[in-house]
């Protein structure tokens, strides 16, 4: 079942940097550990999701 989370568009722009920044972070982590071997699942499919959804990008919106 999805997780829903209501924000207004101040909250979304509020937002959307930490998120921004937390997606490069893990993409890089997640980078590292692919180019390492290793099997590690870093969350980067969520993430892009949530920043998706802060820029009302595709059929994942952020609703107000």
């Amino acid at each position: 079942m999805p997780i829903v989370i209501v924000l207004t568009p101040a909250q979304a722009f509020e937002l959307l940097p930490l998120a921004s920044a937390r997606l490069e972070y893990l993409k890089r982590q997640q980078n590292a550990a692919d180019v390492a071997g290793c099997r590690e699942n870093w969350g980067v499919t969520m993430w892009a999701e949530i920043v998706r959804a802060l820029r009302g990008d595709g059929s994942v919106r952020a609703t107000a």
